[in-house]
């Protein structure tokens, strides 16, 4: 009711494809204190963070190419690329993510892309060292293949934040892909792709033909959430909660599993 008050006629019109401007800029500043710098050109909003794979799959991904995964594995992911056809190849990993070294060029030959969740990866938990986001982004240099970078966790830390983003080692071929889901409400289906100009522009084209826009009135609502810091004072809560029930879980799972399970 307070953005409709606010914002009137305009939060229940049609917008532009790339979405709410004042939106974009809210995004890029709240970006930058995590070190990401990006001007609002370099953002498309989407209709969660599904979308932007989707539109990835439409752009980069064509019937038999190779597309570089980690094993296990985001499902929404695979589901997303799969209808395109990609031949999926997997990452070797050890304990700590993908080994960017074993990244040779039999593996890497063909390849327009490798999807990678460097921040608590789904479903295996593990973030990967500054020295391999490095390693990784002068292999997909080498190799001449995109990353795409899914971050929907990377502001849930409990004890310390992650580190920088991929787009700091490789910024020219990293798609950083992520939303709003985790840290507000995932009925908002509110994410965004961040990337060089060039391949916004086309996901735009994309996601234009798809649904033209995502939905103005939850973005007008995620604005205001920004614009009056309810996001950077709500996170400290929001990490809390989720330590506080992971510190439950792991102590279930010590007096409850078997021997041998970590």
């Amino acid at each position: 009711q307070r953005v409709l008050e606010r914002d009137g006629r305009e939060a229940l019109q049609y917008g532009t494809t790339e979405c709410y401007p004042p939106l974009r800029e809210l995004i890029v500043r709240h970006m930058g204190r995590y070190g990401i710098k990006v001007t609002p050109a370099n953002v498309l909003i989407t209709c969660g963070s599904q979308q932007a794979l989707d539109l990835i799959g439409k752009a980069m991904v064509d019937e038999g190419s190779p597309l570089l995964i980690e094993s296990p594995t985001y499902l929404g992911a695979l589901q997303a690329f799969a209808p395109f056809g990609p031949a999926f190849r997997s990452l070797p990993a050890d304990e700590a993510g993908l080994l960017p070294e074993a990244i040779a060029g039999g593996l890497a030959s063909g390849a327009r892309l490798a999807y990678v969740m460097p921040n608590f990866q789904n479903p295996t938990g593990r973030t990967l060292s500054v020295e391999r986001r490095s390693a990784l982004a002068q292999a997909a240099r080498r190799h001449d293949f995109w990353l795409v970078e899914d971050d929907p966790y990377g502001q849930l830390w409990y004890r310390a934040a992650p580190p920088p983003s991929l787009r700091l080692h490789a910024a020219e071929r990293t798609l950083r892909v992520a939303s709003f889901s985790k840290v507000l409400a995932p009925g908002l289906r509110l994410g965004y792709v961040v990337g060089p100009r060039p391949a916004i522009e086309l996901l735009a084209r994309l996601k234009q033909a798809t649904d033209l826009h995502t939905a103005t009135l939850t973005q007008h609502v995620v604005a205001r959430v920004l614009a009056d810091g309810l996001l950077e004072a709500q996170l400290p809560r929001v990490r809390a909660l989720y330590a506080g029930q992971a510190a439950a879980m792991l102590a279930a799972l010590r007096s409850r599993m078997p021997e041998g399970v970590r």
